[in-house]
């Protein structure tokens, strides 16, 4: 995979971290402070790594994607959920800003095991990266790495792997967010952790609305991968980018049929491509 700038990594999901910032209504400005500087690491941390070899979200980029449907979904959940405050209407004011932000935190996060537990990372010169110390595109940049490569790890339960997220959370999610969901309150906190670790969901709200959520959108890039795609793996098969850079020349009016300089040329035998 090649290296690209946080920025491009960014702007490939644009769409979904624009409608998390019309989710969570919150102003520009608390958006720009309490939710994108974890956006923003997650996509120096993940970079374009796929989430799996053959299964969901197995494209370029599509960690960083699966991770930002997570938190979006949840978030979405979060809005209609009633968390456990205590206290008066003024508490529950304070406190449930911190819920639903902790619950997209969990939900960007709660799949970072993957970095550690599912894949090994390495350049041309077969240096491997650390996931436990520093964020893949710092390490690539450090290295002078042009582009990486992925050897998959063999399948292993997930149950106790995904606790290793709560090793990298730290390079995600900064102290002072961190201190604000924590600040006045000894729940939210400890929820989101729990969350992230792959902790048990019974009394832990957060949880229990990521679990169906993440299920759900594995589910639903299944659907998506398989109707298009089939099976893939990063790395053996060029068509998915070929057929995506096709279909965007097409829509956005570059190539044209059946005319003089038509490239795309339809008939009763079929269609074909100059």
């Amino acid at each position: 995979i090649p290296v690209t700038s946080v920025e491009r990594v960014l702007a490939s999901q644009s769409e979904l971290i624009d409608r998390i910032y019309r989710t969570a209504g919150v102003s520009r400005d608390e958006f720009a402070t309490r939710y994108e500087p974890a956006i923003r690491n997650l996509a120096r941390y993940v970079h374009l790594l796929p989430a799996t070899d053959t299964k969901n979200h197995s494209g370029a980029g599509g960690l960083f994607r699966f991770a930002l449907e997570i938190g979006l979904y949840s978030l979405q959940t979060a809005n209609a959920s009633v968390f456990p405050v205590g206290g008066g209407v003024e508490r529950r004011f304070h406190l449930t800003p911190k819920w639903s932000l902790a619950t997209v935190l969990a939900g960007i996060c709660c799949q970072l095991y993957r970095t550690v537990g599912t894949m090994v990372i390495l350049n041309g010169k077969q240096d491997q990266w650390q996931p436990l110390l520093t964020p893949l595109y710092d390490w690539s940049v450090a290295m002078d790495t042009k582009r990486y490569f992925i050897r998959w790890l063999e399948d292993r339960n997930k149950s106790g792997a995904q606790a290793s997220s709560s090793y990298v959370v730290n390079l995600i999610v900064p102290a002072k967010i961190m201190q604000y969901i924590a600040t006045d309150n000894n729940l939210v906190l400890e929820a989101m952790s729990a969350a992230i670790a792959g902790g048990v969901s019974a009394d832990n709200p957060i949880l229990e609305i990521i679990n169906p959520i993440t299920s759900r959108v594995v589910v639903e890039d299944g659907k998506r991968s398989l109707r298009n795609y089939g099976h893939m793996m990063v790395g053996t098969h060029l068509e998915p980018h070929l057929i995506d850079a096709m279909l965007r020349l097409v829509k956005t009016g570059v190539w044209t049929w059946n005319n003089r300089n038509a490239v795309i040329w339809i008939g009763a035998d079929g269609v074909f491509i100059d």
